[in-house]
């Protein structure tokens, strides 16, 4: 049975998907974590089907790659029970495929935001296929509202596995005791990267336009592997409908992978 060291990956049988699964096989060659898949049906009698067609995929992937993978099937409301899941088998990631923010989700609220909000366990978001480079090209945003803390472990979790650049990329603001508080999270990590021995450069925004855009816009401009930012925590309506950073930062233009880093008490 899967453990602490899992990687969960949310299966709907689609490409996205198997962008998603390419991501944690590249994950579980360096680290050795076990990979599950799992699907949820509406009701108790698609489970059956839907557990052929799973372990058929982990055949072919054992055939293919080498790796042998668990499956789930579980019935009952997507948003809820993979959470569901991710706790029961004490999950460490889940790495999930989404084709962004297209036509109502504008004003409900991206598939993939929907899944991530007040999850426990981090989550990787994968828009296409990932490539193999074994230099991260890590962008980290700093902004206020910003769970160093758990950042840290997750910086000190892919370079472990990977040689990584990191990119602090500060929001540019004017206020003096927002700029305070920007400058303790940003000391705390270029601390925790010269003691990791960790390259890393400091870039301030501009201070006019959408933080999120230059964030997206950077990150473009250095091929960055991966964006990594804090948890988006509890949304309400109004925040699906006027939209919220975290939501065109994981489904952003650009299609780079983001990691959003939850943190919340268990």
């Amino acid at each position: 049975m899967a453990n602490e060291n899992s990687l969960l990956v949310p299966w709907d049988f689609t490409k996205l998907s198997e962008f998603a699964l390419e991501a944690a096989l590249r994950l579980t060659s360096k680290s050795g974590e076990k990979i599950v898949l799992v699907h949820i049906v509406e009701n108790l009698g698609m489970v059956h089907d839907a557990g052929r067609k799973l372990v058929a995929v982990a055949e072919t992937v054992l055939e293919k790659h080498g790796v042998e993978l668990e499956v789930t099937v579980r019935a009952g409301n997507l948003f809820r029970t993979i959470h569901e899941v991710a706790h029961e088998l004490h999950a460490r990631l889940m790495i999930m495929g989404t084709h962004g923010i297209k036509g109502m989700q504008k004003y409900t609220g991206s598939f993939a935001l929907k899944i991530i909000e007040n999850a426990r366990v981090p989550f990787l978001v994968i828009q296409e296929q990932v490539n193999g480079n074994q230099l991260l090209n890590l962008v980290i945003p700093v902004d206020v509202k910003f769970d160093r803390k758990s950042m840290l472990q997750w910086v000190q979790y892919l370079s472990q596995l990977y040689t990584c650049k990191l990119h602090f990329f500060v929001r540019g603001i004017d206020e003096k005791v927002i700029q305070t508080k920007l400058n303790e999270h940003l000391k705390f990590m270029q601390n925790a990267a010269e003691m990791n021995n960790l390259p890393f450069d400091i870039i301030y925004a501009e201070t006019k336009g959408s933080f999120t855009e230059h964030i997206i816009q950077y990150a473009k401009n250095v091929n960055a592997d991966m964006i990594l930012i804090s948890s988006v925590g509890h949304l309400n309506m109004s925040d699906y409908v006027l939209g919220v950073p975290e939501q065109n930062i994981i489904a952003n233009w650009a299609k780079i992978p983001v990691m959003c880093v939850n943190n919340h008490e268990n």
